[in-house]
């Protein structure tokens, strides 16, 4: 059974474990000992295995952690809500300072909904559009890549500037590496890195893809590797079309490819 992504670990039990601590060390120091015992938590989770209880791990860390702390002032009132946005925010900070985050996630706007926008060290990994349900690109994220997985808004603010861009009319060409590690097949690696050289405003056919990446004869396979694009708009499979004329599939729909095939033209 693989592990969840941490933040959604962190959303299921981070209420249960701060209002613990409330008790245990008391407000004062709650938020510090809170942050001391998720920091430990995500150094120690990709190597975690064989446990069926997440929340009594997470709770055990936190018992540790507290010993270090003051003792506990009386009890406090159990209705406690939870860590902070503040407290979150210092711990993600914490975390990326010492590595820990191995993907980082966020939102960006668009015409088309909000995307969710996932970047590593190597580069952006996910783009997705709104209807793909959050749970599962985590799950995805989390079994290809690591499930230290959290949601850090501004390590994907780059990227999010360069959309707000590319949809205003302003860029041509997206400024990011792209970590490929969601593609599966060498097949499909190799066509999404041809349609990636295909230009702002121009379009290629199935055809010329498949040629490209090595297979001429495979269309079909073109057309798979293309429907499984992790970073569509980044890498541009609105820009491969049927060689008759026709738009042929996307995966965001056949409106939004027209869409963006429209905007790049416009914008010549």
């Amino acid at each position: 059974m693989s592990l969840p992504p941490f933040q959604v670990l962190l959303d299921s039990h981070g209420v249960v474990v701060h209002r613990f601590l409330v008790t245990a060390v008391g407000p004062g120091e709650a938020d510090d000992c809170f942050q001391a015992t998720c920091i430990a938590a995500l150094r120690a989770y990709p190597e975690l295995s064989r446990v069926s209880d997440l929340r009594a791990w997470l709770l055990e860390i936190a018992h540790d952690k507290a010993i270090d702390y003051q003792p506990a002032p009386p009890p406090v009132s159990a209705r406690h809500g939870g860590p902070s946005q503040k407290t979150l925010d210092r711990f993600t900070g914490r975390a990326g300072s010492a590595g820990l985050i191995d993907v980082a996630y966020g939102q960006a706007d668009s015409p088309f909904g909000p995307l969710t926008v996932a970047t590593t060290d190597a580069g952006l990994v996910l783009l997705a559009y709104p209807e793909l349900p959050l749970d599962g690109l985590l799950e995805r994220l989390a079994d290809a890549v690591s499930p230290r997985v959290l949601a850090v808004p501004r390590r994907v603010d780059p990227i999010r500037r360069q959309l707000d861009e590319y949809f205003a009319g302003r860029r041509r060409e997206f400024e990011t590496a792209v970590d490929w590690r969601l593609v599966r097949g060498d097949f499909a690696a190799a066509i999404l890195r041809a349609t990636a050289e295909i230009g702002y405003g121009e379009t290629a056919s199935y055809r010329d893809v498949a040629e490209r990446a090595g297979n001429v004869k495979a269309v079909r396979a073109a057309g798979n590797g293309l429907g499984s694009n992790p970073v569509p708009i980044v890498v541009p499979c609105h820009r491969v079309v049927a060689s008759g004329g026709g738009l042929g599939g996307y995966t965001g729909g056949v409106e939004r490819k027209q869409a963006l095939l429209a905007l790049e033209s416009g914008a010549r």
